[in-house]
């Protein structure tokens, strides 16, 4: 608002110019939202979000900083880092706020988020206003662009001073994903741990262990044992498929007639390129109350769905399996350690991996079941049970 105000009447520029000086800074907000989501799903909303409000602060503290000899391309630049700044803060920060609330109260949440959003646009650009102005009145006695221009920066530094708390908040407030995984990492080291102390404890000097009362050699060995097996051994070497090329409506039936929960997709040469799930067919025609949606400029929406089921899956049997399938697809090789492929079931909490060999075919499939087995199998031989 007070930006064409500082390059019209202190720098003298034309309007033109004005606007081509905030086409960057809208330009920014629009590339810079989708990307800043990108993020957010990835590293979760604190590093994304300090690192926006940290960007937008020492810009606005910059602009705080503009006088009559300030260059055009000075006010361009911050003025653009300064929208990328809001724009990289704002989703993640708003979509952490929403998601801390429970499902049924979302849809209350963003209508209160939205209003007391423009509430409080309202007051501060009239205390902001309020301050200019103040500022301008006392440096009149330097002359009516000097006096505008000490008022505008006022305003900015304003500004910065009320991103900075909001950096701080940000800072002390908003979790972090690395906490939540650390905080799993360390009970999984601390389990770790706790095996180790007892395969240590064990050798040298084997303890009976009985299961059935049959006897069943140490456990920590033979673990371990199962552990560095390769998964080429206990694999299903003739999985089930289909092709890319496939329909939906197809899928679904195969889904039935195989009574198979997913399947791996692959091309006309055997290459993997998808994974296909009962539960992305299931995202595709479940009922949403709402969806919120960011705007990029500060806002968000909330879109009603007012589908209804039949009208989904009518859509849905006219698209190709791809269409829904996942693309970017986890896969084990066959010369994986048993112990590896089990980390990555757990911790993506997949019921099954493709197998693929060096040219990226599909040669197998390896299951939770397959792995338990294997492990029970290690630790309770079948002649003892």
């Amino acid at each position: 608002m007070t930006l064409p105000i500082f390059i019209q009447n202190v720098l003298g520029q034309s309007a033109t110019v004005t606007g081509m000086v905030m086409l960057p800074a809208a330009a920014v907000g629009i590339i810079l939202s989708p990307v800043a989501g990108a993020a957010f799903d990835k590293f979760g909303p604190r590093g994304v979000g300090i690192g926006g409000l940290a960007l937008m602060t020492i810009s606005l503290g910059l602009l705080g900083t503009i006088n009559t000899g300030t260059s055009v391309l000075f006010v361009a630049v911050f003025c653009a880092l300064q929208a990328s700044g809001q724009a990289i803060a704002n989703m993640p920060i708003n979509t952490w706020g929403v998601n801390a609330l429970p499902n049924d109260m979302i849809a209350h949440g963003n209508a209160i988020a939205n209003t007391g959003r423009q509430i409080a646009a309202a007051i501060a650009t009239s205390l902001l206003v309020t301050a200019e102005t103040s500022m301008t009145a006392s440096h009149m006695s330097q002359g009516v662009k000097s006096a505008t221009a000490s008022g505008i920066a006022f305003s900015y530094l304003l500004c910065a001073a009320i991103s900075l708390v909001a950096l701080i908040i940000c800072i002390f407030t908003v979790t972090s994903r690395a906490k939540e995984k650390a905080a799993r990492n360390a009970k999984a080291s601390e389990a770790q741990a706790s095996a180790e102390v007892a395969a240590e404890t064990t050798e040298g000097q084997p303890a009976e262990h009985h299961y059935a009362g049959a006897y069943v050699a140490p456990a920590a060995s033979l673990f371990k044992q199962a552990q560095e097996q390769s998964i080429g051994g206990i694999m299903d070497d003739q999985p089930y498929s289909c092709l890319d090329s496939d329909d939906i409506t197809h899928v679904v039936r195969e889904f039935i007639r195989l009574n198979v929960s997913s399947l791996p997709v692959v091309n006309g040469d055997g290459r993997l390129v998808g994974f296909v799930s009962d539960g992305d067919v299931m995202k595709s025609i479940a009922t949403y109350e709402s969806r919120t949606v960011s705007t990029g400029t500060g806002s968000t929406m909330v879109v009603f769905d007012d589908e209804t089921v039949a009208s989904k899956v009518q859509a849905l049997s006219g698209k190709k399996v791809m269409d829904i399938a996942t693309r970017k697809v986890v896969a084990a090789t066959p010369d994986q350690h048993v112990g590896e492929v089990a980390r990555i079931l757990a911790k993506k909490q997949f019921k099954k991996l493709p197998v693929v060999d060096g040219d990226g075919r599909l040669v197998g499939v390896i299951r939770r079941k397959s792995v338990m087995e294997h492990a029970f199998d290690a630790l309770f031989p079948k002649d003892d049970r």
